[in-house]
């Protein structure tokens, strides 16, 4: 289905381009200048998040993924932004690793809830 959905959008965006009504450039990419050192930031926490879920496990690394990425975004608040964060990671460990069984990389805190669940 994800196969067959991807190549009805290619051909739709062949098309358009073929008729003129769509313009590639990587202009897009760089505008607005104003918000391009948010992009870059977010970019900086996407790659810390991916070297190290596998030391610090799912749970904490998304923490940490949720938490900066709130206040790069601007959210005010540390004390708010710290449980959001906390809230939607236990969620996740919640529902991947407890309820579905999922196969996601085991922190500390995976492995101290192993132990006491």
């Amino acid at each position: 289905v994800l196969i067959a959905l991807s190549l009805l959008l290619i051909g739709l965006r062949v098309r358009a381009l073929l008729r003129g009504k769509v313009v590639f450039s990587f202009r897009e990419l760089i505008e607005p200048v104003a918000i391009l050192g948010k992009r870059a930031t977010l970019l900086g926490i996407g790659i810390a998040y991916v070297l190290i879920v596998d030391w610090a496990g799912f749970t904490i690394s998304t923490f940490l993924l949720l938490f900066a990425g709130m206040l790069a975004l601007g959210a005010a608040g540390i004390v708010r932004v710290s449980l959001i964060a906390a809230g939607l990671a236990l969620a996740g460990w919640a529902l991947f690793i407890l309820a579905f069984g999922t196969h996601l990389p085991y922190g500390p805190f995976e492995n101290l809830m192993k132990g006491l669940i």
